[in-house]
């Protein structure tokens, strides 16, 4: 991240080009190149310098797109790493509460977070779903081994953004659906909950 900040590319990465992550779950290690695709689909980084290799593989080189990004990295995500109020211990916190079902908690931790770690300005309200979608999968890291995390998969009759599935079949899974509402309006906050449910139906 230092690197990228500082005008610097990330040189010969292997990337992935499926832009909805359908095979996230079957990956053994989230690694980096899982970080650096993500931010690549997500428009928070340029692929420059593309190859294929002879196996079929795509390696580029990854570079910082525009200044309003650079912005962002610069003022929030270093801030992410510097932040006494948003620990790692927290982050694992918020995850649980949110596997086991305690959503009004899951609910107050995640608002807690979003407000320590970027503001609406940062995320824009036309690419917002994007933005919460791609920070989403990024958390989702931390519970690699245990859940199963599909992105933006068909599932019965909808496709949910994410599905993240238990490893053991009698915990809980979740269903999440990102949808973008103006503060304050809840007739329009009741129909877009309604088309998530929609979306996320499973036959």
């Amino acid at each position: 991240m230092q690197a990228l900040i500082e005008g610097g590319e990330i040189k010969d990465e292997i990337i992935d080009t499926d832009t909805n992550f359908r095979d996230i779950q079957k990956k053994k290690i989230i690694g980096k190149e899982v970080l650096w695709s993500l931010l690549l689909v997500s428009g928070y980084l340029k692929a420059v310098n593309i190859r294929h290799t002879e196996y079929g593989d795509t390696v580029c080189n990854l570079k910082i797109p525009n200044k309003e990004i650079l912005k962002l990295y610069r003022d929030i995500i270093s801030g992410w790493f510097e932040s006494e109020e948003v620990t790692s211990d927290k982050i694992k916190e918020l995850l649980k509460e949110l596997v086991e079902g305690d959503i009004e908690k899951f609910k107050a931790g995640f608002q807690y977070l979003v407000n320590k770690t970027f503001s609406y300005f940062d995320v824009g309200e036309n690419s917002a779903e994007n933005f919460y979608h791609a920070f989403i999968l990024g958390l989702l890291v931390n519970i690699e081994g245990k859940y199963k995390v599909k992105s933006n998969r068909e599932s019965g009759d909808g496709r949910p953004d994410v599905m993240i599935i238990p490893e053991d079949g009698t915990k809980k899974g979740v269903v999440m659906e990102f949808k973008t509402v103006r503060s304050g309006d809840e007739q329009a906050l009741e129909a877009k909950a309604d088309e998530a449910l929609e979306q996320t139906f499973f036959s």
